[in-house]
């Protein structure tokens, strides 16, 4: 399915307008005589981008309604409330080479005998939404298709055919919305999805080479965690009183555990004592935030009081036997060692740790270069123990060698076995398990070390490749809105070439049509004008100057109605100002008796135009004036703007000059004529009317 052309009667502020989205035809619908037309032409997309791809970009004024247009396709296809409500009009498209019209509107329009009338659409498409700006409209439920699952569709008329099609938002405001309940849950899922990427055959279709290092950074919860994240929680609890001596006077078994655990860290942090390695801290971590959460359901179910016997009775199957008999690393050591647990909520943790140890046991031979980095407050350990040793012989050597692993904290994950090259499908397998339990206890943070252009891309890539696996429909619609947000203006260079051969060479049995929206006109020079849409706040304009690999200025202009110029408002406001300052000061020339002083009446008028109603000016003597003013015409990018400007304000400084030149040739000329009596007769004439 491809959409050829759309006609909208009404939809939010659209009324009466058609759109051709598809260069391969010409389309014409007159509501007056309801009659459409529509014949096949010929376009140069299969020499641009392939056999298998179309391409349509919607450009114009702000205000044009180019998102609307994107929102009103989504709800034709997929939004079946709306076609009886909100929205009328016709939809035509193309099925293997044969045109099918689809009214929602009460009179279906006359079309020719090649166009077949539908009260359905076809169910052989899906569809796939991008944005990468928010906006609290899409970050909204706007549409009733339940995006992302199979959607069940009653077709417009009542028909009793229904048909299933899907529409993959991948937009980052449906994301966001999608993982509102846990925010770090988004950024972890796009870390999946360009994991999975980077490892796909699709994965080396990218306009810059694929990343092959994956930093990690590890951060376990700290010493003083009980400190920051549980004795709040825990002093809204009704303790049944404290000893003298700081001894737990409590029936409830968890927080005389709790106590014991953070007093077992600060004595394992001792200098004298052996320091605690990244498995250590691991089983740690995993086993607090799994007693968090304990008492967190209790407090939902108890309402907070201080009945903590099924958190104990919870524990006490996990950790059957008193704390204070058995040696608590050890106990932890055996916790984790296990392969099953009784019970359910500890299990999700128990399978992350056994996988962890699976991942780091697997040999390090893939290309995915995984470096993990060391937590501070874990350094400070190792630090600590390190020079609480000075004893000579072996353990110096110990110590000596544990030091070098420091300088090259790589050396040291290394040595644990976190670094190294691992296989997509381990560290995925390893990631998978983690982001079970991410939710509660969120210590991984990614990064490829990209740009953030780089990254934007890489991440436009990794979700169109996740949506592409859904389902294995034979033509996707791609629908993009401001492709070109958040792109230096490199990436909009490529972007167009990087999409069609992204999907072309990756998805070889597929037909693709892209639609987008752009602000770029360097985007748009890859796209002929006969694939443009261009949009006013009132029409829909053609007859374009070409676009496609046209000039960045002319596009500026033409497509996209900058009716005052390329340059931004305070370059163009600032030159105006400063040329309207100088024809002023000519035209009031003869107030101006010399060039003194001209440059600061100048700056004084260009100053009032530039900031009107702000009163007097920092004085400036005439040569800092002059100097700030040609400071500002040499500023001037354009060759010929900048020549002008120069001009005309030289041409102002020295119009005293200019003038009694003029005067002195006058005189002389006078006095050739008239006699030199005659001069000093004139000068002596005026030198009495100036006494006066």
């Amino acid at each position: 399915m491809k959409i050829i052309y759309l006609w909208i009667k009404t939809y939010e502020h659209i009324k009466n307008r058609g759109y051709l989205f598809h260069a391969g035809y010409t389309a014409d619908y007159d509501e007056g005589t309801n009659s459409l037309t529509i014949q096949k032409t010929d376009n140069i997309e299969s020499l641009l981008y392939g056999d298998r791809i179309s391409v349509t970009a919607i450009v114009g004024d702000n205000g044009a309604g180019k998102s609307t247009l994107l929102d009103a396709v989504r709800t034709i296809l997929f939004d079946s409330r709306s076609w009886d409500k909100s929205i009328e009009g016709f939809l035509v498209w193309e099925d293997k080479g044969q045109l099918n019209l689809f009214p929602f509107m009460k009179k279906t329009p006359d079309a020719p005998n090649n166009i077949s009338v539908h009260k359905t659409l076809p169910d052989n498409f899906n569809l796939i939404y991008y944005s990468d700006f928010l906006d609290i409209k899409y970050y909204l439920n706007e549409f009733d298709d339940e995006e992302d699952v199979y959607t069940y569709i009653d077709e417009y008329h009542d028909s009793f055919r229904n048909r299933y099609s899907i529409q993959i938002n991948i937009s980052t405001a449906y994301l966001l919305r999608k993982n509102s309940s846990n925010m770090l849950d988004f950024f972890h899922s796009d870390t999946r999805r360009q994991i999975d990427f980077y490892g796909s055959p699709q994965g080396k279709s990218l306009p810059f080479p694929a990343p092959a290092n994956l930093s990690v950074k590890i951060e376990f919860l700290g010493i003083d965690i009980f400190d920051n994240v549980l004795d709040a929680p825990l002093q809204a609890y009704e303790y049944m009183g404290m000893g003298h001596h700081g001894e737990i006077n409590t029936e409830a078994y968890i927080i005389g555990l709790l106590k014991e655990m953070e007093k077992c860290y600060h004595d394992k942090t001792n200098p004298n004592s052996e320091p605690l390695d990244v498995l250590q801290i691991l089983q740690w971590d995993i086993f607090v935030v799994y007693l968090y959460n304990l008492l967190s359901m209790r407090r939902q179910k108890h309402n907070e009081t201080n009945d903590y016997s099924q958190v104990d009775a919870i524990i006490k199957r996990t950790l059957p036997s008193s704390i204070e008999i058995f040696d608590f690393w050890g106990k932890l050591e055996k916790i984790f060692s296990q392969t099953w647990t009784d019970d359910e909520n500890f299990e999700i943790y128990l399978s992350f740790y056994l996988g962890t140890l699976d991942a780091l046991e697997s040999p390090k031979e893939g290309n995915l270069n995984i470096a993990f980095s060391i937590p501070d407050h874990m350094m400070q350990i190792l630090s600590a123990y390190i020079h609480s040793r000075k004893t000579p012989g072996r353990r110096a050597n110990s110590r000596t060698a544990l030091q070098a692993l420091l300088r090259f904290p790589d050396e040291y994950m290394a040595r644990c076995g976190w670094n190294g090259n691992w296989s997509v499908d381990t560290f995925m397998n390893f990631y998978n398990n983690y982001l079970k339990i991410a939710c509660h206890i969120d210590f991984l943070k990614c990064s490829w070390g990209l740009s953030s252009g780089e990254n934007n891309m890489f991440n436009l890539f990794a979700r169109l490749h996740e949506a592409l696996q859904v389902e294995e429909k034979e033509n996707i619609i791609l629908i993009f809105d401001e492709l070109d947000s958040s792109f230096h203006p490199q990436w909009q260079q490529k972007i167009i070439r990087s999409l069609t051969e992204f999907l072309r060479k990756g998805y070889p049995n597929k037909e693709f049509q892209l639609i987008l929206t752009t602000h770029s006109p360097v985007l748009l020079s890859d796209i002929p004008e006969r694939n443009v849409l261009f949009l006013r706040k009132d029409s829909v304009e053609t007859n374009h100057e070409q676009t496609f690999a046209a000039n960045i200025a002319s596009l500026y202009y033409d497509s996209f109605f900058m009716d005052k110029g390329s340059i931004g408002e305070t370059a163009r406001g600032s030159i105006n100002h400063f040329m309207d300052a100088v024809l002023e000061l000519e035209k009031e020339g003869n107030e101006i008796e010399s060039n003194q002083g001209r440059a600061q009446r100048l700056l004084n008028r260009f100053l009032d135009k530039q900031y009107p109603n702000m009163g007097n000016h920092d004085k400036k003597s005439e040569d800092e004036c002059r100097t700030l003013l040609q400071l500002f015409v040499d500023s001037i990018g354009e060759d010929i703007w900048r020549y002008k400007a120069n001009e005309r304000y030289h041409q102002f400084l020295d119009i005293g000059k200019d003038k009694k030149a003029k005067l002195r040739d006058d005189l002389t000329e006078f006095a050739r004529e008239q006699g030199m009596d005659s001069v000093i007769a004139l000068l002596k004439e005026w030198l009495e009317k100036e006494n006066q």
